[in-house]
């Protein structure tokens, strides 16, 4: 573990104060300084502790601080309303994610079905080491403390004017090839073409979310069929081609608005 001899901490919004090791030495400023969050430099990455060696007194690094993969996302206020909508939707009733494996017949196939989730909106995910995303929609199991087949996370991503990038969808891809957990996307542009959300009626029990597209065990998804089933050459192995693939095909579909 890599030692340090000096750690900042922000005195000031965007000013950042130097400690040096020498300080150690007496009980009153270690006492002051853990109550601080102590970084290898100005605005770093590594989160420091103190360690108070009696020959070598010195900093130690306690983790990596998670960054967002995208910062400075702006979305439009119909990706925001939708977002609100769905979330509370899904948190009033039982929920059913499927797609119509025949348009025409409009019989939803089940994806999968979930009772007793909870929902909130705008949740962080940590991918990798000192990377996260954040989910628009992100559900799991109110009491069942497990992360299985049967009680996946399922993350809702609303998409109007702005897709992943390609950091954050390979991590994702990799995330669900890894963990019982599926990405689902809405796509507001082709709505209800496309996707659709509506609440149960008095005769149902759930309220059916109609999805086109899903990442889920190390694959993107349109209904049932894998990307790179389509004849075209593409694998989740090269993730950069594989983005750029799917990108391409969903503005062609005119699921991301420009």
């Amino acid at each position: 573990m890599p030692k340090y001899n000096v750690a900042w901490y922000e005195s000031a919004p965007d000013q950042w104060s130097e400690v040096k090791f020498t300080e150690l030495a007496t009980e009153k400023r270690r006492a002051e300084l853990k109550g601080l969050d102590l970084r290898e430099q100005p605005d770093g990455l590594k989160k420091l502790g103190i360690r108070n060696h009696p020959q070598t007194p010195h900093f130690y690094e306690v983790n990596t601080v998670r960054e967002p993969f995208e910062v400075g996302v702006s979305e439009s206020k119909e990706h925001n309303e939708a977002r609100d909508a769905l979330c509370e939707m899904l948190n009033a009733h039982p929920a059913v994610f499927g797609y119509y494996e025949n348009p025409r017949e409009k019989v939803l196939v089940d994806l999968v079905s979930v009772t007793g989730y909870q929902w909130a909106t705008e949740r962080r995910f940590g991918l990798t080491r000192g990377k996260y995303v954040v989910f628009d929609i992100l559900g799991r199991h109110g009491t069942e403390i497990a992360l299985g087949e049967s009680t996946p996370f399922i993350a809702l991503e609303v998409v109007d004017t702005h897709f992943h990038s390609q950091e954050a969808f390979c991590a994702l891809l990799e995330l669900t090839r890894n963990l019982p957990v599926v990405v689902c996307y809405y796509f507001l542009p082709p709505e209800p073409y496309l996707n659709q959300r509506k609440a149960p009626q008095l005769s149902e029990k759930t309220a059916p979310v109609r999805l086109q597209c899903y990442l889920s065990d190390g694959s993107f998804w349109f209904r049932n069929e894998r990307v790179e089933d389509d004849g075209a050459g593409t694998t989740p192995s090269d993730c950069r081609v594989y983005y750029n693939y799917i990108v391409e095909k969903l503005k062609q579909a005119g699921c991301i608005r420009t």
